[in-house]
């Protein structure tokens, strides 16, 4: 299996073109309950409200940019690492004049790591 690299030229674009993924490492050769993801978000967008079953970890690649988690909100710079709890709502607001770049990291919940 190749290194996957950063790839701006094979985003797949999501909710309406405003926020966009592009998986990271092929799911099925790791384990299939985890994922890693590129996110990016264009300057003066937002995302959609999120919610999902799986665990996540952002850590920032570029930019200045919101993530809303429930109702508090995290304005993150290069280098920040933000957690989102499993069903939590979650979204991306860039108000700034340059893109945000993020690596996404998503499992799901098991209930053997939590007894």
């Amino acid at each position: 299996m190749g290194k996957k690299v950063f790839d701006r030229e094979n985003w797949i674009v999501l909710l309406d073109g405003r926020m966009m993924i592009d998986q990271l490492m092929d799911r099925d050769h790791i384990h299939p309950n985890f994922e890693s993801l590129w996110g990016r978000i264009p300057p003066q967008t937002e995302s959609d409200d999120e919610y999902h079953e799986k665990e996540e970890v952002n850590v920032v690649f570029s930019g200045k940019f919101i993530i809303e988690v429930g109702d508090q909100s995290y304005e993150v710079v290069p280098g920040d690492v933000i957690t989102i709890p499993s069903n939590a709502r979650h979204k991306v607001v860039n108000h700034s004049d340059e893109e945000g770049v993020w690596i996404c990291l998503l499992w799901e919940k098991s209930e053997e790591a939590t007894a």
